[in-house]
């Protein structure tokens, strides 16, 4: 036979739970956030693959697309 939940433990257990994940999600995002930006921008202006107004034209819209 099953065993029941003890008086709402799952009313604890459960926020608790989505807290934890919530706060390791965003600590992940904001430690690894900069250093895409700055891996971007940098193989950004390293590359020869393109000319220099592209990548003018790119390092100016980077803003917007980091924002979104």
């Amino acid at each position: 036979m099953r065993r029941q939940l003890v008086d709402g433990q799952a009313m604890v257990v459960g926020p608790v739970a989505v807290a934890l994940m919530v706060l390791g999600n965003v600590g992940v995002i904001l430690v690894l956030f900069p250093a895409h930006v700055w891996w971007t921008i940098y193989s950004l202006i390293k590359t020869d693959r393109i000319n220099a107004g592209l990548k003018l034209a790119v390092l100016v819209a980077l803003p917007v697309l980091f924002g979104l």
